[in-house]
């Protein structure tokens, strides 16, 4: 099994949050054509992933540390950016509409 397909099985049965799954790492990780739609990520390693023509709409980012990581075609609308590290991230034909960037580190972020 792919290492994505590992860590997207660990996070979906996550029930509440607890400390080993803030360990988990995704940095580096290549998503495509996958729907992730709700899911929550918050507090998570994401630096350098990729996401490609993925569903994140209503994910929790909150907290998490997405430095240079790239959404191209996707929908993230509704997504919650609180207090993310968001450092050079590219959104390139993605849909932000409704996302909370409210307290998130946006420092070199291409939209």
């Amino acid at each position: 099994m792919k290492r994505e397909q590992q860590l997207i099985e660990k996070l979906k049965n996550r029930g509440s949050l607890e400390k080993k799954y803030l360990e988990l790492d995704f940095s580096e990780c290549d998503f495509s054509d996958i729907d992730l739609s709700g899911l929550d990520f918050s507090d998570l390693d994401l630096r350098v992933t990729y996401f490609n023509n993925c569903n994140l709409a209503q994910c929790n980012f909150q907290r998490a540390n997405l430095a240079y990581a790239k959404f191209i075609n996707c929908n993230v609308s509704g997504a919650n950016f609180m207090f993310a590290n968001l450092s050079g991230v590219r959104f390139s034909g993605t849909d932000i509409s409704n996302a909370n960037l409210l307290g998130s580190i946006m420092i070199n972020v291409i939209l």
